[in-house]
Parts: C-alpha cells; sequence; structure tokens
C-alpha cells in the first residue's frame, strides 16, 4: 500500500505505471488493492470445519435432527449468527473466506436430508475461475456432484452477481 500512496502523489507516473503493470488505471489498481486489503483469512474453525467440502465430506457441520443441537465447534461459535431456519436448513450470515472467495452465509441440514451451502458474494464466472485456480476443478455438475462425492457451483438464483456451492446427498 504505501508503494502506491507515493506513487499516487506523482500524478501521471502513476497512470503510467499502473497500466504498464496491471492492465487499468491508477483508480481500478487502487480499488483491485483495496478490495485485496479487505480481504481476510478465514478463521481456523472455519477452514476446520469446511475442509472436507470440495468431496462433501462434512462429518459435523449439522444440526441433530431431534436435539436441534451440533456438535460442530464452529457452528457453536457462530450460533448468534444464525439468520434464517427452515423445516430443513439452518442458514447463518457469516462473513469468511473459501480458497479466496467472500462466503457470506453458510447452511446446514437440520433434518436427515443432507444439503449444504456455502453462499459466494462473488458472481458464477468468477468464482468458477478461483476454484479451478484454487482447487483445480470449477465445480461444474457432474456424475460425482450427482451422487453427493463432490458439490456444484450454481449462480443464486435470488441474485446474480453471486454464486452458491452445494452439496447434497442423494436419498
Amino acid at each position: 500500500m504505501r508503494t502506491f500512496s507515493a506513487l499516487r502523489a506523482i500524478g501521471t507516473t502513476t497512470m503510467v505505471l499502473s497500466t504498464a503493470l496491471f492492465g487499468c488505471s491508477a483508480s481500478l489498481a487502487d480499488e483491485a488493492l483495496s478490495s485485496a486489503a479487505d480481504a481476510h483469512d478465514p478463521s481456523p474453525q472455519f477452514e476446520k470445519a469446511t475442509r472436507g467440502f470440495p468431496t462433501c465430506a462434512l462429518a459435523d457441520l449439522f444440526i441433530d435432527e431431534h436435539s436441534q443441537t451440533t456438535t460442530s465447534p464452529y457452528l457453536r461459535t457462530i450460533e448468534a449468527h444464525r439468520c434464517e431456519t427452515s423445516d430443513t436448513l439452518v442458514t447463518y450470515c457469516i462473513d469468511e473466506r473459501f480458497h479466496g472467495l467472500a462466503v457470506r452465509r453458510l447452511a446446514v441440514p437440520r433434518t436427515t436430508f443432507p444439503v449444504f451451502a456455502l453462499y459466494f458474494s462473488d458472481d458464477l464466472e468468477h468464482s468458477r475461475s478461483t476454484l479451478l485456480a484454487r482447487l483445480g476443478t470449477d465445480f461444474r455438475a457432474s456424475p460425482r456432484s450427482r451422487a453427493g462425492a463432490a458439490p456444484e457451483l450454481v449462480q443464486d438464483p435470488d441474485d446474480a452477481s453471486a454464486s452458491i456451492l452445494i452439496c447434497t446427498k442423494p436419498d
């Protein structure tokens, strides 16, 4: 950041240098750096709880159907952030990162119907390219996703500028 602050004072040099380095104007380069500075690492508990998401192996990431409690340390930690409860899911409003993507919500099952979802703030195209670069797959629909062995990345039907990574297990 210090480098860009110093370059901003130089004026025209900033525009030339940022265009040469980033292929964009100084204001766009500053915006990109600001976004990167605002990004944060995932909490260790979130990282541990979602480690199995690429293979839909999510051990204790659920609410027990009978007791309506969880054994997940992460879910216990974020209980105050529960923002929606339906017959089948509990959704938490969170501020986490999953392999570089901002996660704004996490949905976990509260019945034996196993559906897990990470709601990303990024659009489908950006999420696909990020996950491909970080995990080696873009999580398109596949026989593995239909079998519950891999998630599927879809556009958020309620927000065209967002996407959802969903794990479902067949009945």
